[in-house]
């Protein structure tokens, strides 16, 4: 049977697909680069045409990941018919509209919690805080200007250290807590960024 010739862009989704199904399966570490390639049904110098190492491939899922997650805010930020406190309301609602949901993350979302995969779940964090803080700096700039949040802090800062928080506090990787725990806490976040943000009081709504 002559073989099916593929573009370069396909053939490349082609390896992060199994990648991302691997290391649902099997998790990270236990994944190498042979299962992959056996997936795909390519020679492992097809994989290294495209990634140098296992590490790159985990790379590009996670960017992949990021970016679908991204594309689930990114919109509703240039909504003229909300307010900065109303969009970081919805920006910071992760667990119910994004960063922690199933739409983003894919076939990843129920794995990435175990010890297999700490490695992408950390650089995943990362990642997210990366690219969504000049986002939410965007925001914080235009609270200021329109006279809803008086912080004299830079907004970048502030952005990442609040995105640093808020994934960390509420992710039971790193915490032991009941669901009723976590969601308590999940329902306080929205006065801490007011604190910081010297915004108003009630203003910032999350989880609740």
């Amino acid at each position: 049977m002559p073989r099916v010739s593929k573009s370069p862009e396909e053939r490349r989704n082609e390896l992060v697909d199994a990648a991302e199904a691997l290391f649902s399966e099997k998790g990270y570490f236990l994944t190498a680069v042979s299962d992959i390639v056996r997936r795909v049904g390519v020679s492992q110098g097809a994989f290294y045409y495209y990634f140098k190492s296992k590490a790159e491939i985990a790379d590009a899922l996670v960017q992949r990941i990021v970016e679908r997650v991204f594309a689930l805010f990114a919109e509703g930020v240039d909504r003229p018919d909300l307010t900065p406190t109303e969009k970081l309301s919805r920006l910071f609602e992760l667990d119910r509209h994004g960063f922690n949901h199933e739409e983003g993350m894919g076939a990843l979302y129920h794995h990435l919690h175990s010890e297999e995969n700490t490695f992408l779940h950390q650089k995943l964090i990362s990642r997210i805080i990366e690219r969504f803080a000049p986002m939410v700096a965007q925001l914080i700039d235009q609270g200021k200007e329109e006279g809803a949040f008086r912080t004299g802090q830079n907004a970048l800062y502030l952005a990442e250290f609040l995105l640093t928080g808020y994934q960390f506090w509420t992710d039971s990787a790193f915490f032991e807590r009941s669901e009723e725990e976590r969601l308590r806490r999940l329902a306080s976040i929205g006065g801490f960024v007011e604190a910081l943000l010297v915004a108003n009081p009630n203003t910032i709504r999350i989880g609740t």
